[in-house]
């Protein structure tokens, strides 16, 4: 539990205090009582003294000239008693004589008179003095040695432990509040105020309120140095905010003018490839429609070879429109999302690095479940029919799993440079998601490399071949789709991306 200062102040000194007069008491204590202990004795031996100074040897009291003793103002009460049966052990018990010299009237009905008698018995048979009742009960003897009976005392100045207690705890009670308060009041004023502004200007200045400042009010002691310490120190983290922040607006649109450069490179590098291989794929449909043409001018053409040949145009022509409408799917169009179908946003990829990948003489494997087949093959068309649809939009989409194919390209022709190698897509679905893991069986990269793969501007490739955004680019897509990506690799045994997309189904 926190404790505010102010109260743990406060608090210090009263037990400060308590402690002090707990000291003081302890060590007062037994030092009082003996005091009090030798003047009653005194006090008793003195009232001893006068009664046996009344007595004659025989026994007899002179009352008269007891009771006339100026001395009895000193006491609270007193009990004179005579015990014949101490003289005389035979005779029955009870009291004789009995004088109060400072009066009975101001007793209570409930006056221990048996309990006193018995005390002065006891004290004549133990020969001391016994205290009772809070008096001390003494043993009065004759001039001839003779038992008599007792004299029963209470001091008028009331000395004891529980007295004088009693008497110094309200004083001390009054000095613990008033020292309290006084501390409280200076401890405030010079200490607690001042401590609590510079609190309220730290907790400014810790939510960016560079501009708190406390005030010192001209003290030269030690916290108005540090409330001026504190000042400086705001002035400096205000100006340093500033040219911080002067600097990361520079940094970042440093930036993103170079992330926009190398975006620009990586587009203009991945459109004159794609440019070669959308020219491959369209000359050869085109190639076999010039000879169509030619062959149907020929005015001897019969009506069946015509016919033929304008198929073969036809052909052609769809052959074309294919290879466009894949180019144009993968075209950056509308932001707005829709129920992406999966099957055609990669046969599109695959299309446009088709050539490339039978340039290298790289194998590209696909699969799902027990479905399996190769590029250009019909088992490929029916592994990548059927796949459930996500929500998103199929350029992105497109684009990332054009990202993937060619670094898969490119590491397959690091580690087979005269061609060769094999790639492929792995595609695993389940009521809520679909994974897609494409691989390759490059050189892979060590976990360090690993690490770093998805950074923004990292990348193992020379100077100018690469830009570092494909993996990034790829991370950002499928984020902004609600999936993830995960990588695979170690040196020698290929790299894997798994993509996990949420399905249409699954958000339904």
């Amino acid at each position: 539990m926190r404790i505010p200062l102010r109260w743990g102040i406060m608090l210090g000194v009263a037990l400060a205090n308590g402690l002090v007069f707990g000291l003081g008491l302890a060590w007062m204590a037994p030092r009082v009582e003996r005091d009090a202990a030798q003047l009653r004795d005194s006090y008793a031996a003195l009232v001893e003294d006068q009664l046996r100074s009344h007595l004659s040897p025989k026994g007899e009291l002179w009352a008269a000239g007891l009771l006339s003793w100026n001395g009895w103002g000193a006491f609270e009460d007193v009990l004179l008693v005579h015990l014949p049966e101490l003289a005389q052990p035979g005779q029955e018990r009870g009291q004789g004589l009995l004088l109060n010299p400072r009066g009975s009237r101001h007793r209570g009905v409930d006056f221990p008179l048996e309990t006193i008698l018995e005390a002065l018995r006891r004290a004549n048979r133990e020969n001391r003095s016994l205290p009772i009742a809070g008096g001390l009960a003494a043993p009065v003897r004759t001039p001839g040695g003779r038992p008599w009976g007792g004299a029963w005392v209470v001091s008028q100045s009331g000395l004891g432990s529980s007295s004088w207690v009693s008497l110094i705890l309200p004083w001390f009670l009054g000095t613990v509040v008033l020292l309290t308060g006084l501390t409280f009041v200076v401890t405030d004023r010079l200490l607690l105020r001042p401590l609590r502004r510079l609190s309220e200007a730290s907790a400014h200045l810790a939510r960016g309120e560079f501009s708190a400042r406390v005030d010192d009010g001209g003290r030269a002691d030690e916290l108005g140095s540090l409330m001026r310490t504190f000042n400086s120190m705001a002035q400096e983290v205000q100006g340093f905010g500033s040219r911080l922040q002067s600097e990361v607006e520079r940094a970042t649109d440093a930036v993103r003018r170079a992330e926009a450069a190398a975006t620009t490179q990586k587009r203009l590098a991945a459109t004159g490839e794609l440019a070669a291989g959308i020219a491959h794929e369209i000359n050869n449909p085109l190639g076999g429609m010039l000879n169509a043409v030619e062959v149907l001018q020929r005015k001897d053409l019969g009506e069946a070879k015509r016919n033929q040949y304008l198929a073969l145009v036809h052909q052609g022509l769809e052959r074309i429109r294919h290879i466009a409408g894949g180019v144009l799917l993968l075209a950056p169009r509308s932001p707005r999302t829709g129920p992406v179908d999966l099957k055609a946003t990669l046969e599109a990829s695959l299309g446009l690095i088709r050539h490339r990948a039978q340039g290298q003489r790289v194998e590209l494997r696909l699969q799902r479940g027990e479905l399996r087949g190769n590029l250009g093959t019909v088992e490929a068309t029916r592994v990548l029919t059927g796949l459930p649809a996500v929500q998103g939009q199929g350029d992105e989409l497109g684009q990332c799993w054009l990202n993937l194919w060619v670094n898969s390209l490119d590491a397959l022709r690091d580690a087979w440079p005269a061609g060769g190698g094999i790639m492929g897509l792995d595609i695993h679905t389940a009521p809520d998601e679909v994974v897609l893991s494409f691989w390759d069986e490059g050189p892979g990269v060590d976990s360090e490399v690993l690490a770093r793969a998805a950074d923004p501007f990292f990348s193992t490739k020379e100077v100018g071949q690469g830009t570092g955004l494909g993996l990034s680019f790829v991370h950002q897509v499928i984020d902004a789709h609600g999936g993830s990506v995960q990588l695979e690799s170690s040196p020698g045994h290929g790299f894997r991306v798994h993509v996990h997309l949420p399905t249409t189904e699954g958000k339904s």
